[in-house]
């Protein structure tokens, strides 16, 4: 069976990183993002079970 799928889009480092890190803890394969627009392509390759999304990101905002 295949671990659930996480996109990230989080532009605070630390942040990120323990998202990433509870995440695999927890069994999931976790992709993280820093942008908006890098965000919304890795959503459309990866086909992710759910999103964690910043709404303020540099370049393209979450609401974007």
């Amino acid at each position: 069976m295949q671990k659930p799928k996480i996109v990230v889009i989080e532009d605070e480092e630390d942040i990120a990183a323990l998202i990433k890190l509870q995440g695999e803890i927890s069994g999931y394969k976790i992709h993280v993002e820093v942008d908006g627009l890098n965000g919304l392509r890795a959503v459309e390759r990866e086909k992710p079970d759910l999103v964690i999304l910043d709404l303020m990101l540099p370049g393209q905002s979450g609401l974007d």
